[in-house]
């Protein structure tokens, strides 16, 4: 899934020139972590399709997995506009909450917040 991402990434990069940036960060010890395909690509495409689609230049984005306390955390940052009030769940977001649903069931959760820094998290416990 993060080589996938990857490639995506640099894709757009091309397609974007200057203007995006990214950064990749996983926990050595998760390399080899199986997690459901299209887990991630879905929130980082919606980063740059409403996030970095829209700044001028200098768009970046950061995809972080690291361990967390009770299991491991995957966030996407991007420094787009903000996710607006209400967010309603599109198709690449209905399709994480059903993989992490189905895969995790109340093990997992989704969440986003535009302060301090805009990111959508998702948190799985083990």
């Amino acid at each position: 899934e993060v080589e996938m991402v990857k490639n995506y990434l640099e894709v757009e990069q091309i397609r974007f020139d200057d203007r995006l940036r990214f950064t990749i960060d996983v926990d050595k010890t998760l390399e080899n972590r199986k997690i459901p395909m299209f887990l991630i690509q879905p929130l980082i495409e919606n980063a740059v399709k409403h996030g970095i689609s829209k700044v001028e230049n200098n768009g970046q984005i950061s995809l972080q997995i690291h361990n967390a306390k009770n299991g491991f955390t995957i966030i996407v940052e991007d420094n787009g506009r903000d996710f607006p009030e209400g967010l309603v769940s599109g198709h690449g977001l209905q399709t994480v909450f059903d993989l992490l649903r189905l895969t995790y069931g109340d093990k997992a959760s989704l969440s986003w917040k535009n302060k301090p820094k805009k990111h959508i998290k998702i948190a799985i416990e083990n």
